[in-house]
């Protein structure tokens, strides 16, 4: 049993002290999916009161909602989905390089622009930012100042210069691919309880420049895996 402090209050959750740590740090349990723990992040004792009661009933509205209440990152999500993805193709011998070829999608894009946020980030609007990202990636977005690019294949991990033939908006094909393994993405969060619906996937023209509703520090983390 681990050593804690008192509750502050008596709640149909716990705020203790776990030892050793400054902070406080709240627990409950959520039928059906055991117990729930999560550091607040302050030391102050009405702080992490208020802060564990928000925590505790947007986790029960989300349980109720039939969602899973261990919501992770985005960004921890995809790297599931990916060992999901492999041991997929082992089990029913896929081709490797389209597992290659979505990893590299899901890592470089997805991930570089959700990867930061929990799954409350993913709709409709959140997506189409996402085009319009995507879109202008390797142009004025975080691919501008990219220089070499490194991927596997059959085995081996290459490392090639981004030319500039690469320093322009993705075809309406590259587009479509990649749309796959978004799909397949969210299916994965769907599956795993971590949203309700699947999101609209809009198909932008080629040439689509909408600029996303966020800013670069609330629409992808920073930092850029290639």
């Amino acid at each position: 049993m681990d050593k804690h402090s008192s509750s502050v209050v008596s709640a149909p959750y716990n705020v203790f002290k776990q030892a050793g740590s400054v902070n406080w740090s709240v627990r409950f349990l959520i039928p059906g999916q055991g117990q729930i723990r999560k550091s607040l992040g302050t030391r102050d004792c009405q702080e992490a009161e208020k802060l564990a009661q928000r925590f505790y009933y947007e986790s029960l509205l989300k349980a109720e909602s039939g969602l899973n209440v261990r919501a992770k990152s985005i960004s921890r999500i995809i790297q599931d989905y990916i060992a999901h993805m492999e041991a997929r193709v082992a089990q029913v011998r896929l081709p490797k390089n389209v597992a290659t070829q979505n990893t590299a999608i899901l890592t470089r894009y997805v991930d570089g622009f959700f990867g930061a946020h929990n799954p409350n980030f993913i709709s409709s609007k959140t997506v189409d930012a996402y085009l319009s990202w995507r879109s202008d990636y390797w142009i004025t977005g975080p691919g501008r100042d990219v220089q070499f690019m490194t991927y596997e294949r059959n085995g081996k991990t290459i490392t090639s210069p981004i030319t500039q033939k690469k320093r322009v908006r993705p075809t309406l094909a590259t587009l479509n691919r990649e749309r796959a393994g978004l799909s397949g993405f969210f299916q994965f969060c769907l599956d795993s309880q971590y949203i309700k619906s699947i999101p609209e996937i809009r198909t932008p023209k080629v040439g689509y420049t909408a600029r996303p509703g966020f800013s670069c520090e609330e629409s992808h983390a920073s930092k850029i895996i290639i």
